[in-house]
């Protein structure tokens, strides 16, 4: 994962007051997985979704948009950039809903900005859903690498 993108997208938010929180599996990378990462997973509230597709205009791999992706059990919309080769998916926190591999159903997933651990990766503090709800949302998916990833977590904790 380039230390470049993590540099990229923080200056982005922060210098334009944007919360955010990175998820999935940037961030079980961060609390101890060592699985291959594909891109970093990030959620921002709803009122400034269309702010940060503006601003990252230029960097637009998959265009803003309300996407269903059966496959990897998410519902949800969200943008996705390409900055110096590495995938940055923006998701609005709005209306987010991951599929239940053991209900064989969608569900609510609620993303909590008043709940979030700073780390440092790469010099920067960056902010990670907490690790519980993290854990948590891994469960209800049960993909293989969300099984590898808790199984990391917790190794660690």
């Amino acid at each position: 994962m380039s230390n470049t993108a993590v540099s990229w997208i923080n200056d982005l938010f922060v210098r334009n007051k944007v919360p955010y929180l990175i998820c999935g599996g940037f961030a079980a990378f961060v609390y101890g997985s060592k699985r291959m990462i594909n891109d970093i997973d990030i959620f921002v509230p709803d009122d400034y979704f269309d702010l940060i597709v503006s601003l990252g205009q230029e960097y637009i791999s998959k265009p803003a948009k309300h996407y269903i992706e059966e496959a990897e059990g998410w519902n949800v919309k969200y943008v996705q950039f390409i900055y110096r080769e590495t995938k940055i998916e923006v998701g609005s926190s709005k209306g987010v809903e991951i599929f239940d591999s053991s209900l064989k159903k969608w569900v609510g997933l609620e993303i909590d900005f008043s709940n979030i651990e700073y780390r440092m990766v790469y010099g920067i503090n960056i902010p990670l859903m907490a690790i519980e709800e993290l854990v948590n949302y891994k469960k209800v998916l049960a993909r293989p690498v969300d099984h590898e990833d808790i199984e990391a977590i917790n190794a660690g904790v």
